[in-house]
């Protein structure tokens, strides 16, 4: 197999704190989320992080398929063994990762409850947190992401264009036409994760609605 395009050393520069140590950076897998659990069975410290340049079977929730082109998005699963509500990391992780966007690349970041990053109503980042109940007695789940990072209009299927896009997409729309490295993506999102772990249940839920891409918009209803 050959050596992983993300550089582990360049991303170990931007890092602070303990989210990413370890970090196991891969070319190809089937599923970060998958590798990820099977090192939480086998007592991988939190914070553990697996990115991988391209997966064989990433999928988001309600099992969909996530869209891949290898090397042009961010993806990645952090292991976590959480105190209190399990729940909230899926909130949490979307706050933090809409945050780290955000100050990366100046493009305002929304939150579509319950799981997606959006960037001017598009679909940019999808989030799957998932634990092995009563396989072991380590108690641990791991939450994946998927950012897509320099994916063109003409990677997404016909049906998703228009209601995905990507970082580079939309800093093109500016003039812009080199988007941040996918480690300096990674290690903002992990600082700002950390920064509100353990999680407090009111501040993130708070912080949330305030990014909520659908409060306060118009609903149509149709029959």
């Amino acid at each position: 197999m050959e050596e992983p395009v993300f550089d582990a050393e360049n991303f170990a520069s931007f890092r602070v704190g303990r989210f990413g140590d370890p970090l196991i950076a891969v070319e190809e897998t089937g599923s970060t989320n998958l590798d990820a659990l099977d090192r939480a069975e086998l007592a991988a410290p939190e914070g553990t992080v697996i990115v991988a340049d391209h997966q064989r079977t990433g999928r988001g929730r309600w099992g969909r398929e996530w869209v891949g082109v290898p090397g042009a998005s961010l993806l990645f699963s952090i292991v976590l063994r959480p105190e209190g509500d399990p729940g909230l990391i899926t909130t949490a992780l979307g706050v933090a990762a809409a945050e780290a966007i955000e100050a990366v690349t100046e493009l305002p970041c929304k939150i579509k409850w319950p799981n997606d990053i959006e960037i001017d109503g598009k679909k940019v980042a999808g989030i799957l947190v998932e634990s092995r109940s009563g396989s072991s007695r380590i108690q641990a789940m791991v939450a994946g992401m998927g950012v897509n990072v320099t994916l063109e209009e003409s990677d997404f299927p016909e049906e998703l264009r228009g209601r995905a896009t990507s970082i580079g997409i939309e800093m093109a729309k500016r003039g812009e036409h080199f988007p941040p490295a996918r480690e300096q993506l990674l290690a903002a999102i992990l600082i700002a994760l950390e920064s509100r772990y353990p999680v407090d249940a009111a501040a993130v839920v708070s912080d949330a609605m305030a990014r909520s891409s659908v409060l306060g918009g118009e609903v149509t209803v149709t029959s």
